[in-house]
């Protein structure tokens, strides 16, 4: 299993697998890493307001505590606050489609939401891999590493029973 919609598809399969533990851990850290990540404050103090860039940084700091109702707060104050005119910094926009994607998973519960956290995750590697082949996606160290990282977070405790 190497092309990149096998991986795909084996995070999707341990995102539906996971017990609702190991989403939440996931998810929040997932989203709290894409927010916090280098470069992404000094873009959203360059590309949104202050009060957009305090957004950010709230939702970095409340993620793991916050009611999908705050994120979405936050997040109609990022996009209030986009002075980018739709050309926002890569990192940035990762943030902030992380942050849509862990209120849409404390709305919905949906394993998919999870997923597409997982997702992110490898695309993100891709891009520090500077492009992993499509027909040995893992070939490269980061994208191998982000996928063994998504399997051991999303199996791991249910393989020690921690229960759903």
């Amino acid at each position: 299993m190497s092309s990149y919609e096998e991986v795909e598809n084996s995070v999707r399969d341990y995102a539906t697998r996971a017990t609702a533990q190991a989403q939440v851990a996931f998810g929040i850290a997932v989203t709290r890493e894409f927010l916090t990540a280098d470069g992404v404050a000094a873009a959203a103090a360059a590309e949104l307001t202050d009060a957009g860039a305090g957004a950010v940084s709230a939702a970095a700091d409340g993620a793991g505590t916050a009611s999908a109702e705050q994120l979405r707060a936050w997040i109609v104050e990022i996009d209030e606050g986009d002075l980018s005119d739709g050309d926002m910094d890569p990192d940035l926009l990762r943030a902030i489609t992380a942050l849509e994607a862990w209120a849409a998973y404390l709305e919905e519960r949906s394993s998919e939401r999870i997923a597409a956290l997982g997702i992110a995750l490898l695309e993100e590697a891709d891009f520090r891999a500077s492009g992993a082949p499509l027909d040995d996606f893992l070939a490269p160290p980061e994208t191998r590493q982000a996928f063994e990282r998504i399997r051991a977070a999303l199996t791991e405790p249910a393989i020690h029973g921690s229960g759903s």
